[in-house]
């Protein structure tokens, strides 16, 4: 693999790559969506990738041994293959969950991770092609699953609330608008409040889950700025870090709305998953098939790291029991899936 030093804007070369290859060859994304696999510490602390292949909806991995431990060959046309995934560790009772999104299908199904039994299976939840994602909230010790629409033609259907047995509790207010990324945010240090969190066309909002209404509106010109994914840094204030596909990475001030950062992309290359490293850089995918280290401080690229063959659409880091830190990427359509060793 390629690992090239930027030594633009005055940055030292930092050389943050020991070494990488494939674990994943027959991995499939159908489309640019997020978490299209993911990574999690089991209950029973085993470590597992999640993702879909050329055959298989769904294919659990280990990643110490690096070896299929199972794989659900579901029917599914191809053109109906736009999955994603979520994962929830149910401390309640004490299991792992996932959440399979079949985004074109306007179904959910979710997983027991113990013995990939399918425990909820929640159909036509916005009665159109475009549920787009989902995602995990707990709140008052009640486990729920978040739903979004990704319709951007003035039809699209509200952030949806449901038990796990599939009750729908309610609907979000003034969230009828295309999402492309959702997400849920617990703070634990100021508000003690939970949120949901909308990737949506020229802005992100934020809403308190319990007073149901809107919490912030984050944007910046408000045009042009689709957003795709974003992540929290908690160190001594809360920020909302957002990759967005006009190439640009913006911070905010996730409790004022208060814009803090940009960092200018000059290529105006598609920005896709991002995930923080050691607080002051962010591995970003790229819609120029790479990974890019970025120094949030700085605003500079650091390093850029080549070995995909597509748009890299995911971007994971893992703490291996051998290796150490580590990242994991994904490029979309047949490409693979790279386990990047940090030094």
């Amino acid at each position: 693999m390629k690992n090239t030093d930027n030594k633009e804007n005055g940055n030292s070369n930092i050389n943050c790559i020991k070494y990488s290859f494939n674990i994943i060859n027959d991995s499939y994304v159908k489309a640019p969506l997020n978490e299209t696999f993911i990574t999690f510490t089991t209950i029973n602390n085993l470590l597992y990738l999640v993702y879909s292949s050329k055959s298989s909806i769904i294919t659990c991995y280990d990643l110490v041994n690096f070896q299929k431990i199972f794989e659900i060959k579901e029917e599914y046309e191809q053109n109906c293959r736009y999955v994603n995934f979520k994962h929830f560790l149910d401390e309640n009772n004490k299991r792992d969950l996932v959440i399979s999104i079949f985004c074109v299908c306007d179904n959910i199904k979710l997983w027991d991770v113990k013995n990939w039994e399918c425990i909820l299976n929640l159909k036509n939840i916005n009665n159109s092609p475009d549920l787009g994602c989902a995602c995990f909230l707990k709140f008052n010790d009640v486990n729920y699953i978040i739903t979004s629409c990704r319709n951007n033609k003035n039809e699209s259907k509200p952030i949806k609330v449901f038990d796990f047995n599939g009750n729908k509790i309610k609907e979000i207010n003034e969230s009828k608008e295309a999402a492309l990324y959702i997400d849920s945010y617990n703070d634990t240090t100021i508000s003690g409040n939970s949120y949901i969190i909308s990737c949506n066309l020229n802005h992100i909002k934020s809403y308190n889950f319990k007073m149901n209404n809107v919490y912030h509106i984050y944007s910046d010109t408000n045009q042009d700025e689709y957003y795709c994914y974003t992540t929290i840094i908690n160190t001594n204030m809360v920020n909302l870090i957002a990759s967005c596909y006009d190439g640009n990475i913006r911070i905010f001030d996730f409790h004022s709305g208060i814009l803090l950062n940009k960092i200018i992309n000059n290529n105006h290359l598609l920005l896709f998953e991002i995930c923080t490293w050691k607080n002051d850089y962010l591995f970003v995918g790229y819609g120029d098939n790479t990974i890019k280290l970025i120094d949030i401080n700085g605003k500079a690229v650091v390093t850029s790291l080549s070995g995909h063959n597509n748009p890299v659409v995911n971007v994971k880091k893992i703490n291996h029991p051998k290796y150490g830190e580590c990242i994991l990427s994904q490029g979309r359509n047949y490409d693979k899936i790279i386990l990047w060793i940090l030094k």
